[in-house]
């Protein structure tokens, strides 16, 4: 239940005026019996024309703090709300206009109650009413009192402003209100070179800007904007306004390039803070000024040198091997460090230089020995072919020749075989002679016997000279065998050496075995001419019995001689067909080895194709390289 419905009962609530949750009303202690005044106080009423600028949030809870005053439902004790209206910035005037609003409708409420009648409570309820809003205003101004006292308590030990200023390690001025100079530290001295003594007092365009700016090149400085426009400078001038967290007061920031006395151009960066007293009335501007000369020259130098380097290594991109980086002016303000990237520049630029140079040359000889190469390999595949071609030449040869050699083992098989039939004949005409001198040795009991030995003995003959024949024909054959056998012997050169020996080996024997067949044809030619003389002169045959008895003994040795050769013959032969079969086999691996050499060589020269061809790629590849080479060093 609200205070009205204490102070007037239930139907006074078609009388209160509230219309929203900021009312404040007024009430003395809350008992039945005491009267109250019917009275709003809003938030709306804390703040009117004449009344300082004060949060929302505060207004609202000053207005409800009033409402509970006035209504007897809180203490008259205001200190926590006047601590908050200082700290805010709000003095003594701005915290009581605050009450203003409600004593009016304490006042208006009074009147009302007047017009209905009830004089002595309207009296009562105003007094009362009074008395509290009153209360509570006195509880707030006494808390600005204790603030106050304390203040004054701090100020005996606070700095004074030159003692402040002077501690700033950054050139600063203040401004009055009437753009007077009244704060000029050292170090702004330092900075525009005109003394403190001389500032004081004076104006702004007096001061900073006589000292700082050439004539009419600036007209106000950011201070003078400031005291113009405290709320509004970004706005007015197109200043910066800067948001800290540190600070609820208007910062504002400019940067320019200045002068000093001594015409030495700087730039420089300020920072200007207003300054207000308790009732919010602008006391002053603080500025401050930051050189940042060196920076911006050190900003300059790195952009310069950046450019220099990005212009060296776009030059070097672009083939100009001969560029080089080169900054001086500004080297002072850039760290070593940096300017070392210069000579890093230039080195890798003259390495680079030398690199190019190298490769060109070395890719002029790589490009002739490539050249060389091609040629190489060209000749090696021509090579090949032509070695191909004589391979194949040879593994025909080597065929024929093959196809040759087992025609000589085969003429050389019959040859051993007639070689062991004459060596049979032979033995057989050894016994025959042998009979021949048992008939001499009878040819003196009968004549008879006589005449059919030398019949018998004329027809061994006859078989013998056969075998002669057949001795002498195997004999011809083998000296025509033994001269083809050198033939091939020659034609297979080193490889047929040893088969040469053999063939030479084989004529030999043939031409012995020759002059022994011719012997034993005269031997026989001579038996039958004393066969025939035998036969026709049997009479006489006794006297010459002996005579025939030596010649057949002669015969026999002949025989046996014969018979040795013929031996010594088959042997050779023998052996010549053995040779001539190893030669045969030693013939067959050299045409195998042969084909497959003509093979590899198939292979080699698929190889050498290959390589040909590599190396027309690698010198187009090459020749390539030469023309970037050469583009890098135009």
């Amino acid at each position: 239940m609200s205070w009205l419905h204490t102070l007037f009962g239930a139907d006074s609530s078609a009388r209160d005026p509230r219309t929203d949750g900021g009312t404040a009303g007024v009430t003395v202690d809350p008992v039945a019996d005491q009267v109250s005044l019917d009275v709003t106080v809003d938030a709306a009423a804390l703040s009117g024309d004449d009344a300082p600028a004060v949060r929302d949030d505060l207004r609202a809870a000053h207005a409800e703090h009033l409402d509970a005053v006035v209504a007897g439902e809180a203490d008259t004790d205001a200190s926590e709300l006047a601590t908050e209206y200082a700290t805010a910035g709000v003095g003594t005037a701005g915290f009581t206009t605050a009450y203003g609003g409600t004593v009016d409708e304490l006042v208006t409420a009074a009147f009302d109650m007047v017009r209905d009648g009830e004089v002595e409570a309207a009296e009562e309820a105003l007094r009362r009413g009074l008395d509290a809003t009153l209360s509570d205003v006195v509880s707030g101004l006494s808390t600005y009192d204790e603030m106050a006292d304390r203040d004054a308590e701090y100020a005996d030990a606070l700095l004074t402003i030159e003692a402040v200023l002077e501690a700033i390690p950054y050139p600063v001025y203040m401004l009055d209100a009437n753009n007077r100079v009244i704060g000029w530290n050292y170090g702004h001295t330092a900075l525009v070179g005109m003394d403190r003594e001389e500032a004081i007092g004076k104006t702004a365009q007096e001061s900073v800007v006589k000292a700082t700016y050439s004539e009419g090149a600036r007209k106000l400085t950011l201070a003078d904007k400031v005291i113009e426009a405290p709320y509004r400078a970004h706005e007015e001038y197109d200043v910066e306004k800067v948001a800290t967290p540190y600070s609820d007061h208007h910062v504002y920031k400019d940067v320019s390039t200045a002068s000093t006395l001594d015409d030495e151009e700087i730039e420089v960066e300020f920072w200007a803070v207003p300054m207000f007293d308790d009732e919010g009335t602008l006391l002053g501007v603080f500025e401050m000024i930051d050189d940042r000369t060196e920076e911006v020259r050190r900003k300059e130098a790195m952009e310069s040198l950046v450019g220099e380097v990005t212009a060296t290594l776009e030059e070097l991109g672009d083939g100009s091997l001969t560029a080089r980086a080169a900054f001086g002016g500004q080297a002072e303000v850039v760290d070593d460090e940096l300017l070392d990237i210069v000579g890093a520049v230039n080195e890798m630029a003259a390495n680079f230089q030398s690199l190019v140079g190298q490769v060109d040359a070395q890719t002029g000889d790589l490009a002739d020995s490539i050249e060389s190469a091609a040629e190489a390999a060209e000749r090696i595949d021509d090579q090949l072919d032509e070695q191909n071609v004589s391979l194949r030449e040879a593994a025909e040869e080597m065929d024929d020749f093959s196809a040759t050699m087992e025609e000589i083992a085969a003429t050389s098989n019959e040859v051993a075989t007639a070689a062991e039939q004459a060596r049979s004949e032979v033995q057989t005409g050894i016994e025959s002679a042998r009979d021949a001198s048992a008939a001499t040795d009878a040819v003196n009991e009968t004549s008879e016997e006589l005449m059919e030995t030398v019949s018998t003995l004329s027809a061994r003959m006859d078989e013998i000279e056969q075998v002669v024949e057949v001795i002498a024909d195997v004999a011809d054959q083998t000296n025509l065998l033994a001269l083809n056998a050198n033939i091939e012997a020659a034609r297979a050169g080193e490889a047929g050496s040893g088969f040469g020996v053999v063939a030479d080996q084989v004529k030999d024997l043939a031409d012995e075995t020759q002059s022994h067949t011719d012997e034993i044809a005269d031997h026989i030619e001579r038996i039958k001419a004393q066969s025939r003389e035998t036969v026709s002169a049997v009479e006489a045959s006794h006297q010459r019995i002996e005579a025939v008895d030596t010649k057949v003994g002669q015969t026999v040795d002949a025989f046996e001689e014969i018979a040795d050769a013929v031996e010594a013959a088959a042997l050779d032969i023998e052996e010549v067909a053995d040779a001539n079969d190893d030669q045969a086999v030693r013939i067959e691996e050299v045409t195998s080895m042969i084909h497959e050499a003509r093979e590899a060589t198939d292979r080699v020269a698929d190889t050498a194709d290959a390589v040909v061809d590599e190396t027309a790629t690698q010198q187009d590849a090459v020749e390539v390289l030469e023309a970037r080479v050469d583009e890098l060093s135009e």
